[in-house]
């Protein structure tokens, strides 16, 4: 048996108001991908540091709080393009190298795989949205300074490209695991 409910224009309107988009522990930043040809990148957008003046892609983490931290394709991004991975570096030079391996206070504060600390690659990260979207939590524990790359695909298929910046995550520490 189904039950119909009936409800108000005021209550729908209610309800849709009563749950913001983005929370106050929920950091963005904006994504699309330039060039033409075969030589394409990811661009970051925004920042979401309290420096006005902060390299697009920068983020930051305040002492005490722990973060979502989500990066968006724009509208015409998100047509051709799907997010497919995230990736840290220890020094923003070397990415997937087992030879420079990420700092235990990134492995902790981003709750990674063992096996994540020497590929800097995050299992922990989620893709959604149909690609859009990159999420992964930031437990802010330790005080802790990461590089990150948002790696992307044509959802026809081909090769991989990633961000074309060597942003960072600045994490203040304090948050209880």
């Amino acid at each position: 048996m189904i039950r119909m409910t009936r409800f108000t224009p005021a209550i729908v309107l209610l309800a849709c108001f009563a749950s913001p988009a983005l929370s106050a522990e929920e950091k963005l930043i904006d994504m699309t991908v330039v060039g033409s040809g075969s030589n394409f990148q990811l661009q970051f957008l925004n920042s979401a540091c309290s420096d006005e003046n902060a390299a697009n892609g920068c983020v930051e983490v305040e002492k005490g709080s722990s973060s979502m931290l989500t990066w968006e394709l724009d509208v015409n991004g998100e047509t051709y393009w799907m997010l497919t991975r995230f990736q840290f570096s220890a020094d923003g030079v070397n990415w997937g190298s087992s030879a420079f391996p990420l700092n235990d206070c990134a492995v902790r504060n981003f709750e990674l795989e063992a096996r994540d600390q020497f590929t800097g690659n995050a299992a922990s990260a989620m893709i959604t949205g149909n690609g859009r979207k990159v999420k992964i939590m930031n437990r802010n524990i330790d005080s802790c300074q990461t590089y990150y790359r948002v790696y992307a695909m044509p959802k026809a298929g081909g090769l991989e490209i990633h961000s074309d910046a060597r942003p960072m995550i600045t994490d203040a520490g304090g948050a209880q695991p």
